[in-house]
């Protein structure tokens, strides 16, 4: 695997905020995320690297990388 788009997707774990665990629908799980209290500044504040990963996962796909 590319050594950058990997650099990327663990920069993307160490990056996320604790939240409770998202997995099949339950009412006690939505409930939980529902009263989760997200920091939003601190998510808007963060890098997003969702588009230097697309432009490097496409030039991959194009052979160009």
């Amino acid at each position: 695997m590319d050594p950058d788009i990997q650099e990327l997707v663990a920069g993307l774990e160490c990056q996320s905020q604790p939240a409770p665990p998202v997995g099949r629908y339950s009412t006690a799980g939505a409930g939980a995320l529902a009263s989760h209290r997200f920091d939003r500044g601190a998510m808007g504040a963060r890098e997003l690297f969702y588009e230097r990963l697309d432009q490097l996962t496409t030039e991959v796909l194009l052979g160009v990388r």
